[in-house]
């Protein structure tokens, strides 16, 4: 797709303001040439909406939905370019009226200018790899509260906590059990056992969970080249392998360090 105004003069552009539930379009040939209306958020508007109009190119900012979009487009043999926000190109004068209308007439007319600050979107898999790798990133953070809220009931009973990982071991585990009990076996003294036999009921399950996505995170990563060439370097697991090839798939288009930090 070009980025010249000349282009969209000739077959219109289609900026689009997603929402989660509903969106905007702008289908636009020129400043004093555009339409906009609203459309549901889903995949079969978006087909019937790219059929209707065979614009010259797609537009929309960085966002959760940009992937599945930019999917779509390509299926359709459409352009899309997804927008930088945060480049110097989209600091402008705001607005006294700010509605999805202007905003999506905002990726048009800044497209027109020759100045769009698109962004790359990774191929669906990429994504799904980073879906999954965050994913197991939040169960962490969950059984670490878990475990965390198992200490403070002990401690809140003025009984010792146990420390380190070895709480966390089979040993470690039953001590914890050993003072739990049943819910519904609990009297109005006894309540504190009950919570803790159900944040023990937790824990187990949030570790099963944490488990088996690390599991097929492993089967990937022992067919990704890429993670086996890093986990050869000292001091580099699965896990910090995974995540640099997953969300640095291409470090060519970073030209310098900071950009990759960024």
């Amino acid at each position: 797709m070009t980025t010249t105004a000349e282009t969209a003069a000739v077959r219109p552009i289609l900026a689009l303001d997603l929402g989660k539930y509903k969106s905007v379009a702008c289908l636009y040939h020129a400043a004093a040439d555009h339409q906009c209306h609203a459309f549901a958020t889903h995949r079969e508007a978006s087909v019937r909406l790219l059929a209707r109009h065979r614009p010259a190119g797609v537009l929309l900012e960085a966002c959760l939905l940009a992937g599945w979009v930019c999917d779509l487009c390509a299926a359709q043999g459409v352009p899309c370019l997804v927008a930088n926000t945060s480049s110097e190109a989209w600091k402008f004068k705001p607005r006294k009226r700010k509605t999805d209308r202007d905003d999506a007439l905002r990726l048009a007319e800044v497209y027109a200018l020759g100045t769009f600050p698109s962004v790359a979107i990774p191929v669906k898999p990429v994504r799904a790899r980073r879906a999954l790798i965050e994913l197991r990133q939040k169960l962490v953070g969950r059984r670490v509260a878990v475990q965390n809220r198992l200490r403070a009931i002990l401690v809140g009973q003025g009984l010792r906590a146990p420390r380190g990982a070895a709480a966390w071991s089979t040993a470690g585990l039953d001590g914890f059990a050993a003072h739990a009990k049943p819910l519904a076996d609990c009297g109005p003294e006894e309540l504190w056992r009950g919570r803790l036999h159900r944040t023990l009921a937790e824990l187990h399950q949030v570790r099963e969970l944490e488990a088996s996505v690390a599991k097929k995170l492993d089967e990937l990563g022992k067919h990704d080249q890429a993670t086996q060439r890093l986990e050869t370097i000292p001091g580099v697991g699965p896990r910090t392998a995974e995540a640099v090839a997953a969300f640095l798939p291409e470090p060519a288009r970073f030209r310098t360090g900071k950009q990759v930090s960024a």
